[in-house]
């Protein structure tokens, strides 16, 4: 069996962004996301901005409000949180 080479994104992708861009192409503010996912809006921009990261109970906040399944927020925030954690391995 030949031995796949590993994927490696250019660079990580925090899914705050992601959240953001949904946001604008719903145009929907964030005032609006914070009240719906019952979050203060000072932790909302801190997601978007990459400085928190999105847990359980969020994401299924976020299924609630958008529609998109909470497994998908999950799964962007290990897969940025593994490849931070392999970039700063390789670092080292």
């Amino acid at each position: 069996m030949k031995n796949k080479p590993e994927l490696k994104p250019f660079f990580s992708t925090h899914p705050g962004e992601l959240l953001l861009d949904e946001m604008k192409e719903r145009k929907i503010s964030q005032i609006k996301i914070a009240t719906q996912t019952g979050v203060k809006a000072s932790f909302l921009n801190e997601i978007i901005k990459g400085k928190r990261s999105i847990h359980a109970h969020f994401a299924i906040s976020l299924e609630k409000a958008l529609g998109i399944p909470a497994e998908y927020w999950l799964r962007l925030q290990m897969n940025y949180d593994l490849n931070m954690a392999r970039e700063a391995i390789s670092l080292n």
